[in-house]
């Protein structure tokens, strides 16, 4: 799309429409946020019912709770924890790594780091349904290395796992 044509469109009747057509036209991961229904729950879209915990531990009961919810609504610590345990990594990958371009060291409960710390724990394959994100969440840890690497609970080998020297 041309960017005059754009501008045109949003001079019409259909101004928010348009402007959220250019905007998916132009960002991959706002049109899959998009194509996500973020007022369903993990389960609802992995069409998977937990039930209730078996184990009473806060990841445990936490991670069943967040489950339930629509994605929406989730908490960044549901959605760190949820990422810990590598439930709904297709659905919650985006919003992390989105969290992690405006604040790549962000404490989200324990520690400045805590919601990249946890990204990086992840193994490669566990990002095969967001490729995209993966390609991001590497260009934020070139970006931000000196930084990263200040950061006691983080370590050189972690980093090094995604981007090499």
């Amino acid at each position: 799309m041309k960017p005059q044509m754009f501008c045109a469109k949003l001079n019409s009747g259909r101004a928010f429409s348009n402007f959220l057509f250019g905007i998916v036209l132009r960002n991959r991961n706002v049109r899959e946020l998009f194509m996500i229904d973020t007022n369903k729950s993990i389960e609802e879209l992995e069409n998977d019912f937990w039930g209730e915990p078996a184990f009473d531990s806060y990841v445990v009961t936490t991670c069943h709770r967040a489950r339930q919810k629509p994605i929406k609504l989730l908490s960044q610590e549901e959605i760190r924890c949820l990422i810990g345990q590598k439930t709904g990594l297709k659905y919650l990958l985006p919003i992390a790594v989105d969290i992690l371009k405006n604040e790549p060291l962000i404490d989200i409960t324990y520690f400045e780091g805590d919601l990249l710390l946890t990204l990086l724990r992840l193994e490669i394959s566990d990002w095969k349904s967001n490729q995209n994100e993966l390609e991001q969440f590497i260009i934020i840890l070139q970006d931000n290395r000196a930084q990263i690497e200040q950061c006691e609970e983080i370590t050189v080998v972690l980093i090094e796992k995604y981007v090499k020297i």
